[in-house]
């Protein structure tokens, strides 16, 4: 089951919400709770660019796992989107979908990213970090050929280990979970995946 609820703060706090992930199936294979970002800043552009420059894809497979049967994984994913696209001025292109997770062993991966514009993309890509529950390393990785800011987070909690890691540009956000059993670095992996979810358009 998800929740999506608001963060508790002063007056006019804009609605953006944390996403807490609490099937069975999603912690057992490793997932703990993801709160993502919240407060009163809108990091969405004023102006919108007249063309898309980049458009967002879903593969048959990602990291060599198909997509997901797992309903709980496709709601996590369809509300980690629906935080993000407040973010995004004139979204256009949005993703979000999850592979693997087919059996309470097998790893999974979770995607959701939308494209658009971006005011201040570093500053969403912190507050995207600085809400993730029990980060225990946060490390700088290469963002990839189509450049911005990347970064990953490391960690666990009495529930099981997470791997989170996340870009942001002018042009779109996105965020990837890996759910496993087991800790490691996931930053060759993210680069690898954050190519076959971006494309230039046209």
């Amino acid at each position: 089951m998800t929740d999506f609820r608001p963060i508790a703060g002063g007056a006019g706090r804009r609605l953006l919400g944390v996403l807490v992930v609490t099937a069975a199936t999603v912690l057992s294979a490793g997932c703990t709770a993801l709160p993502l970002l919240g407060g009163d800043r809108n990091f969405a552009a004023r102006e919108v660019a007249s063309e898309p420059r980049i458009r967002l894809v879903t593969p048959q497979t990602l990291g060599g796992l198909p997509q997901s049967p797992s309903r709980p994984l496709w709601n996590a994913s369809r509300e980690t989107l629906a935080a993000l696209r407040l973010e995004v001025g004139e979204t256009t292109s949005a993703i979000a979908a999850p592979y693997g997770g087919r059996t309470e062993t097998e790893d999974a991966i979770v995607v959701s990213a939308a494209a658009g514009t971006i005011d201040e993309p570093s500053a969403l890509l912190w507050a995207i970090v600085a809400a993730i529950d029990d980060a225990t390393d946060i490390r700088p990785v290469r963002p990839g050929p189509l450049g911005g800011d990347a970064k990953c987070v490391v960690g666990h909690s009495s529930q099981g280990k997470q791997a989170v890691c996340a870009w942001a540009d002018n042009d779109s956000v996105g965020i990837v979970r890996f759910l496993s059993d087991s800790l490691r670095d996931r930053r060759d992996e993210f680069v690898e995946i954050r190519a076959q979810l971006e494309q230039p358009a046209g």
